[in-house]
This record gives C-alpha cells, structure tokens and sequence, in this order.
C-alpha cells in the first residue's frame, strides 16, 4: 500500500486499524494447516504484548481481561511473552500487568 493512502473499512463488524512498523508487523507470525491450507497468523504471546501496547486504544477493560484470560490458560507461555516483550520495547508495561494479576 502506498503511504497516505487511507484504508476503507467497512462499518461492520466494527473494525479499529492499526499500523505496525516492519519489526512488529513481521515478528510472532505462525503457519497453522487448516482444511489442508497453510493459514498465517500471530502467535498468542505477540498479541498478548500488541494488546498491552495498545492498551489505551483498544480500551483498558478489554486489554485487562484478555490478559487475564490468557494468565488463566494452561498452555499460557510466561517466559515467550517476556521474550516478545523485551524484543518489542514493552517490557515494563508487561511487568506491570503480571504484578497486578499474578
């Protein structure tokens, strides 16, 4: 796309867009074979961290209970999401929500 180019996003399901710079847009991106399709997507930990990040704009009670929500999975990844953390300049924020919740 090119830059100044407003994007069209249509009224529904509502929508919020976001732009990532190259380091975020590309890094957490995984393959996932569904229906014998390979399907990209983020992995869990990355959008754990991207929520943080835009916490405010997103709004703080969906970025809280989403965190919550993966805190509470046994499959949750503590040690990737630092990793994802640290890589994308958010760590101290991350800290933060852990202290509150753990």
């Amino acid at each position: 796309m090119k830059r100044g180019r407003k994007v069209q996003v249509p009224e529904y399901p509502p929508s919020k867009v976001f732009y990532f710079s190259k380091k975020r847009y590309e890094s957490g991106i995984i393959t996932k074979k569904i229906e014998g399709n390979d399907i990209y997507i983020y992995a869990i930990e990355k959008t754990i961290c991207d929520i943080i990040r835009y916490r405010y704009k997103i709004g703080l009670d969906i970025a809280n209970e989403t965190v919550k929500n993966y805190l509470q999975k046994s499959s949750k990844n503590i040690m990737k999401v630092i990793k994802y953390s640290r890589y994308l300049r958010i760590y101290k924020p991350l800290a933060n929500y852990f202290r509150i919740l753990l």
